[in-house]
Parts: C-alpha cells; sequence; structure tokens
C-alpha cells in the first residue's frame, strides 16, 4: 500500500510475499514518517507518535532478524527484518528525518518481511524428522561403524616397523624374512639364523 500510494500503482503481484513497513518515531509529529508521508502522499493509514522508550527500528547489520509478537502464552515469529530506508527523507519532507543517509534515525522507516506468507516453505525445510528417518539413519551409522571396526588394521611397512615382542627372550622377524614357521630366541650372539638369512640379534 505504501509503495503503491508513493510510487503509483505496481502490479499487484505479491508472489514474493508481504512486508511489514514500520518508523521510528521520536514521539513528535515532526518525525512521524508514516503519518507525514501519508498526510503528503493522501495515504489511507494512521500512525501514532510511537512508544516512547520502547519505540525501536532496525540498523545495518540487523537483517535477517526477527520480528516477535506476543500471543499471550508465548513469543511468535511474525517477520524477518529486511531494509531500513530512509523513504521520508528522501521525498524531502522537511524535518522528517532526523539524520538523512543512515536509515536508522528517527523518521526513518523499516521493513520486515511477514512469514505467514511463507508458512509452508519454513514448514518444509524445519519438519521434524519422522521417527523412521531417524532410524534409518542411526541404522547406517551402526553399519559404518562395525565396518570400520571389522577393517584389519593397516600392513606394516618392512625395515620401518620393528618385529612385535611376543613373549620374553623371543621375537618375530619381520614377515619379508623369515620363512612358514621361523622364530629367533634372543640371545647373546650378534646374530641368528632363520630360513637361510642372518640378521642382527634383536636385543
Amino acid at each position: 500500500m505504501l509503495n503503491d500510494t508513493v510510487f503509483g500503482a505496481g502490479s499487484g503481484s505479491n508472489q514474493f510475499g508481504e512486508t511489514y513497513v514500520f518508523d521510528f518515531d521520536s514521539g513528535r509529529s515532526a518525525n512521524n514518517a508514516l503519518k507525514r508521508i501519508a498526510d503528503e502522499f493522501g495515504g489511507s493509514w494512521s500512525s501514532s507518535l510511537g512508544l516512547g522508550d520502547s519505540e525501536a527500528l532496525i540498523a545495518g547489520g540487523d537483517s535477517g532478524g526477527g520480528d516477535f509478537v506476543w500471543s499471550g502464552s508465548e513469543w511468535l515469529v511474525s517477520g524477518v527484518h529486511s531494509y531500513g530506508w530512509g523513504l521520508c527523507g528522501g521525498l524531502q519532507i522537511r524535518g522528517c528525518d532526523r539524520v538523512q543517509g543512515t536509515n536508522s534515525s528517527f523518521g526513518d522507516l523499516s521493513g520486515s518481511t511477514a512469514v505467514f506468507s511463507h508458512v509452508d516453505w519454513i514448514n518444509s525445510v524445519t519438519a521434524v524428522p519422522e521417527p523412521e528417518t531417524c532410524a534409518l539413519l542411526l541404522a547406517g551409522l551402526a553399519g559404518v561403524i562395525a565396518a570400520a571396526r571389522r577393517r584389519p588394521p593397516p600392513a606394516a611397512t618392512p625395515g620401518l616397523t620393528p618385529a612385535p615382542l611376543r613373549r620374553r627372550g623371543v621375537i618375530d622377524p619381520p614377515a619379508s624374512r623369515r620363512g612358514p614357521s621361523c622364530r629367533v630366541a634372543v640371545s647373546a650372539r650378534p646374530a641368528a639364523r632363520c630360513a637361510g638369512r642372518t640378521w642382527p640379534d634383536a636385543r
């Protein structure tokens, strides 16, 4: 309605939803932007002088924040902050915009996209998962964990990983150096023989 009154009738399409427009009132008639624009352009809406110390407006960086209304039992999101608009000053309505160029001073406007016209889309992307979906997710996670536990450990690189000590005084040589059942007793000898090959004593 505001756009149509100030800039002429548009296409009438609201395919992108509805917008709540509100002004930042100082308590003075001079800064009552919506009322002054209505008087200037013949708008049919009304506007009060504000809420005193409770009056507020969004500023730079607030886009995406929420507008909330009290339902009597809980706060509900009614809109999402979209823009600040120094329309009153831009229309050269004298003395309306307290500080021009800020889009967040007394006499400026803000707009929030109403959520009621987007309820179907919001519900489609924020719906609580069905129990079957959660069960399938947990089953898949359990399968991944089970597969990881069954996977054999990576093979040791010959020459880099020492042979494990099986029991006191006995050591297995690396797989690349031993025969089918080759075990070497650790002794005082400088070297031990197995499958026709020699390597330093493990001590």
